[in-house]
């Protein structure tokens, strides 16, 4: 009787995988012609979730023969599922009669905020993982992808010459290391004799593990690690950690175990978004539905959150009450607020107040009181146009403190955290607006950003804001420490009129305040010294027992166009009342007049990025921006030394002359792959690839880039966290985040 066995020839497709095929592959070529019957089981349902064949038909004069089958592409909002075929046949001895096969949900996009990030599937399942804090909408607020449950890992890496090896012996009780309950001990060395084997003397040094009278400790078998991240070199891991089940081995989990599926019940969404404590979505009936923590009123539910209880979440979340006969045309989510433009056209903000980011001319919070909802909710007064008409928000964008919107005219307004010019005003001072009356509607200015191209999207973060055009070009201000303004400059700021380093000084009146500013070099860079004192003799020089100081400011680089200028206060002037001082102000020549002057509109340069193709989304990190192209071209710039920017070097790129996005290195996803999604929003920057993978890089601080031995560690920059080694961390090596 000939011998077979039933194959698949991958373990796990995809829901839009379609025809896909088992095969019967027999020892030797078969003989005579036989009939094959097919049976299945497991979760995945027979002519829902797949299709398959009663029988197959096995024609003589071949050692292989496919089953046909169908994976069924349905729209019910399902886990991973899998099925198992069966054949049996009474001329064919079956070595191997079963074979399973999983079919996973097809990733559609990406949902990032400044802690966590999430995957939405084509039907609507949402996984994420990172930092929860009730905005996942589990029932609960834990961190996922932190540890390995009950395990936590321990690795030596090898070096140039050896590799790392290590054994794990028992300990008894009574054993010198544990002597009072017994353990586990993993001792480590380098192979110096190259033999595979870790003999007594290469062994350089060991971890205990002590059992106590109530806790049982346990170390997994050493095994070889390639995880260039940790090790640029390879080395030698274990896990260990406590029996807290008593099961006598260590669960360690994978993310995929981790990850619980977001209970969002039977609401199809068009829009999904989460922020630090809280997310919301937009249903098709065009209502939008929010969970989370309602701190400072962050999902408009009077203060109380939602989901610290499973049973206030799937189709128990309810709707943002906000107003009559109004539903939701957009919206968009910060750190701690959440702003919707409604079919009425008028926009509303809810959530923290802090620094007027909500638009109300106040810093109070709005929506954790009930009577502040629905009709009570004001909307945000963006003033009028130039024929007295109402301007209406068609795009909105709420950053970490601050709130952008384009208008009915075209023009961009923006309010709330100006500490780091993200509005983009080209106010020196970076006061704050939205905070007080006088400060919105016609008050609040229109931000000019020249007469070349219309604002069609526009995206807010930490401490920068963007604008894309309608002639594919994009523009990007606020924070540029590490050159995330991608002006390629050395420019603390864009939009504070140049004005990046402010000094000053008021005496005590017993004096004249004598200051001097020189120019040096210092950190690689341009920079000033200011020395001052007061002069009580009024003789010209210090004495000594008079008041003297000297303060030092750096920038990041060489710039032929930095300026400074110093304004001298004497006694009796007004200014400092009459005490004698100084003002101080150094930063950017834009227009290269020799004054300082506005540094948006024309004089705001588009950025020179790596295509021309329309821009699909931005995502705006800390201190990194990456930006998504039609054409699939990923461009990240700023700050990677954290890996943020993922360049694979420990650089900040943009602060410097020649250092555009569009001569920036390339982000490396891995072979002949890219990216159709990014999300991200603190130290995270993660992709969807073509082939439904999630790569993440950056720093994970709460496990927002999905790898439980990449935790708490950076990836992206090019350095290895044992020794910072040269590396390649991103591309090939990057790991897939294991979703399901």
């Amino acid at each position: 009787m000939p011998s077979a066995s039933i194959q698949f020839a991958s373990q796990r497709v995809f829901e839009d995988q379609g025809d896909v095929s088992a095969s019967v592959v027999f020892e030797h070529k078969l003989c005579s012609d036989q009939t094959v019957l097919i049976t299945t089981s497991g979760d995945a349902e027979k002519d829902q979730d797949f299709g398959a064949p009663e029988s197959v038909g096995l024609t003589a004069g071949y050692r292989e023969y496919p089953i046909p089958l169908t994976i069924l592409d349905d729209t019910d909002k399902e886990e991973l599922e899998s099925f198992t075929l069966t054949a049996t046949s009474d001329g064919i001895n079956f070595s191997q009669a079963s074979a399973s096969l999983a079919i996973e949900p097809v990733p559609a996009q990406l949902a990032g905020s400044y802690y966590g990030t999430c995957m939405i599937t084509q039907d609507s399942l949402v996984r994420c993982w990172g930092y929860n804090g009730y905005a996942f909408a589990t029932g609960d607020s834990d961190e996922v992808g932190i540890d390995f449950g009950e395990a936590d890992i321990f690795y030596r890496c090898d070096d140039e010459n050896y590799p790392t090896l290590m054994n794990t012996v028992a300990l008894e009780k009574g054993d010198t290391y544990c002597t009072s309950w017994g353990g586990t001990r993993t001792e480590f060395g380098a192979d110096t004799n190259l033999d595979g084997i870790l003999s007594d003397d290469e062994v350089t040094g060991g971890r205990n593990q002590c059992n106590t009278e109530t806790l049982n400790r346990l170390t997994t078998e050493p095994e070889r690690m390639d995880i260039p991240q940790l090790c640029a070199l390879g080395g030698s891991m274990v896990l260990y950690g406590i029996d807290d089940n008593s099961n006598g081995q260590l669960d360690g989990t994978t993310l995929a175990e981790q990850i619980q599926s977001s209970q969002l019940g039977d609401f199809v969404f068009s829009k999904l978004q989460i922020g630090g404590y809280h997310g919301c979505m937009l249903t098709d009936a065009n209502e939008l539905r929010c969970w989370g923590s309602d701190s400072n009123g962050r999902v408009a539910n009077g203060g109380n959150t939602i989901g610290d209880d499973a049973a206030e979440l799937g189709n128990a979340i309810p709707a943002v009450a906000l107003g009559d006969n109004l539903t939701v045309k957009d919206f968009d989510i910060g750190e701690g607020h959440t702003c919707a433009i409604l079919s009425d056209d008028s926009l509303k903000c809810w959530g923290s107040g802090n620094s007027g980011r909500l638009g109300h001319g106040e810093t109070t919070s709005i929506g954790d009181s009930s009577d502040e909802l629905g009709n009570n909710m004001p909307s945000v007064d963006l003033g009028n146009d130039a024929l007295g008409v109402r301007l209406t928000a068609v795009k909105v964008a709420a950053g970490y403190q601050h709130t952008c919107a384009i208008l009915s005219d075209n023009s961009v307004k923006c309010w709330g955290d100006n500490g780091d010019h993200a509005l983009g005003n080209d106010d020196p001072d970076g006061n704050d607006i939205g905070d007080d009356t006088n400060e919105m509607g016609d008050f609040l200015q229109a931000i000019y950003l020249g007469n070349d191209g219309i604002p069609v999207d526009i995206f807010a973060g930490y401490e920068n804001t963007c604008v894309a055009f309608d002639n594919n070009r994009l523009k990007c201000w606020g924070n540029n420490g590490s050159g995330q303004g991608g002006q390629a400059r050395s420019d603390d700021h864009i939009g504070d009129a140049g004005q990046d380093w402010q000094f000053s000084y008021c005496g005590n009146g017993n004096g004249p305040v004598v200051v001097s500013v020189t120019e040096n070099t210092c950190n690689n860079g341009q920079g000033y010294t200011i020395e001052y004192f007061i002069d009580e003799n009024d003789n010209g020089s210090v004495d000594n027992g008079e008041f003297y100081r000297t303060r030092g400011e750096c920038t990041t680089s060489f710039d032929s166009n930095l300026i400074s200028q110093l304004n001298q206060y004497a006694l009796n002037d007004v200014e400092c009342e009459g005490k004698g001082g100084f003002d101080w102000v150094a930063g950017v020549d834009v227009d290269n007049n020799g004054n300082f002057g506005n540094e948006m509109g024309d004089s705001l340069s588009f950025i020179d990025v790596k295509t021309s193709a329309p821009l699909k989304t931005l995502v705006i990190g800390y201190s990194a921006i990456c930006a998504l192209f039609e054409d699939h071209t990923l461009n990240c710039w700023g700050d990677s030394t954290e890996g943020t920017a993922g360049l694979d070097q420990e650089i900040l790129w943009g602060d410097d002359v020649g250092e555009t996005p569009l001569n920036a290195p390339e982000v490396d996803l891995g072979t002949d792959r890219y990216a159709v999604d990014i999300a991200g929003g603190g130290y995270q920057m993660c992709a969807l690839l073509d082939n439904h993978d999630v790569k993440c890089w950056g720093y994970s601080e709460y496990g927002e880039t999905g790898s439980l031995y990449l935790y708490d560690y950076s990836v992206g920059n090019g350095l290895d966290y044992d020794e910072d080694r040269p590396v390649q961390e991103m591309g090939d090596n990057l790991p897939v985040v294991e979703i399901f």
